[in-house]
């Protein structure tokens, strides 16, 4: 704890513990108006906490991975390729704050709504703080900082919370690759239990024919090729806007399976239902999504697949998984030992009346030898009542 000013590089490579500045106690200037630490404070961090009541030069939260820090005004470039953590700037920030960040998630007071012009839009999305699921973490961090810091802009703002919190900007990376890694990048070697959330999705469903598999089946592949050509509309329609123009990586391609004949057999294809989905970022709404299949009709003409695509919320929670790699036909394998892992732990696999089986194709299997084809294996658990 520091009662005083600070220089640069304050909490560079922070990897724990907790880090809290604040001027004098007989200063009469106020804090909030006023530099309290240099440039690059926290470059790196990984984890621990920062308070700063006052403001900071450049480079605040550059490369931060884990750390959560509040602070009451930034220079230029802040969080500049944060790749994770919790930021909250109670005052105003300098120019090309969040340019690069693909992870975690910031926080600004924007009173007068002139943050969208200081914002490096190229990686994030931006909305109001009060329409979000994560309220409660943003208020919990500026009480904290209201507790440390003693603060009276912290809590002059908790004062007035519900006035105050629209006019707090959000921004969450438009990398779902790195913000959900933990649930696409799985390893092989071991079996994991995940909460997967609400997350957006473009959709098909669809069957397999009689006498067919996935890998044969018309209405499967064209499916796959109507959520890719959305998919890649979306993406460019953001990349190629001349304001706020916005890029991010088209995700995977994902498939739900299930019979409604019994219990799910993966050795027998011909009777298997599927929603087949491409995950997609908030700042796509159903306007834009008719608007992107308008365009892909357009250029590849109208189909019933194109017209049965739609747009939707999927909440998965608590789930199994791990990377298979192999051939779809050696699954069973892979599965055996997720099942196990099931009845080590407490818990009880819902594929089923109550659940899908659920993939996620890594490999594009026209590409990949199949020994060396990646799929990640996810099953909806509940656990077991004792």
């Amino acid at each position: 704890e520091l009662e005083g000013e600070a220089n640069d590089y304050l909490g560079k490579g922070l990897s724990g513990g907790r880090l809290v500045a604040y001027p004098p106690r007989i200063a009469k200037f106020r804090p909030e108006e006023n530099i309290l630490a240099g440039n690059a404070i926290a470059y790196g961090a990984t984890s621990g906490e920062i308070f700063l009541r006052g403001v900071v030069g450049e480079r605040f939260g550059v490369r931060n991975s884990g750390a959560h820090a509040v602070v009451e005004g930034v220079g230029d470039h802040g969080c500049e390729y944060m790749t994770g953590g919790r930021v909250v700037v109670l005052g105003p920030t300098g120019r090309n704050f969040a340019a690069g960040m693909s992870g975690g998630i910031a926080w600004v007071y924007d009173p007068r709504g002139l943050f969208k012009l200081r914002c490096n839009p190229g990686m994030v999305s931006l909305e109001p703080a009060d329409r979000t699921d994560d309220r409660a973490e943003l208020r919990a961090l500026v009480e904290r900082h209201a507790t440390l810091t003693e603060s009276s802009l912290a809590k002059d703002l908790l004062a007035r919370w519900e006035a105050v919190l629209p006019k707090f900007v959000k921004m969450k990376s438009l990398d779902l690759k790195k913000q959900f890694k933990h649930l696409y990048q799985p390893s092989a070697k071991k079996i994991e239990a995940v909460q997967v959330p609400k997350l957006q999705f473009a959709m098909i469903d669809g069957a397999i024919e009689k006498d067919s598999e996935p890998g044969k089946s018309p209405s499967f592949a064209k499916a796959t090729e109507t959520l890719y050509s959305l998919s890649y509309t979306l993406k460019f329609m953001f990349k190629k806007r001349k304001t706020n123009a916005v890029d991010y990586p088209v995700m995977a391609l994902e498939g739900l399976w299930w019979v409604e004949d019994g219990f799910f057999d993966i050795a027998v294809k011909d009777n298997w239902f599927y929603t087949l989905m491409i995950m997609q970022p908030e700042i796509v709404t159903r306007e834009i999504f008719e608007e992107a299949r308008e365009q892909v009709r357009k250029k590849k003409g109208d189909s019933d697949m194109l017209n049965m695509a739609r747009l939707a919320y999927f909440e998965e929670g608590l789930c199994v998984q791990t990377l298979h790699i192999g051939p779809y036909a050696t699954e069973p394998a892979t599965i055996d030992r997720m099942k196990e892992f099931m009845a080590e732990n407490g818990l009880k696999d819902n594929v089923g009346p109550n659940g899908k089986h659920h993939e996620i194709y890594m490999s594009d299997p026209r590409k990949s030898a199949p020994e060396k084809m990646k799929t990640v294996l996810r099953h909806p658990v509940a656990k077991v009542k004792r």
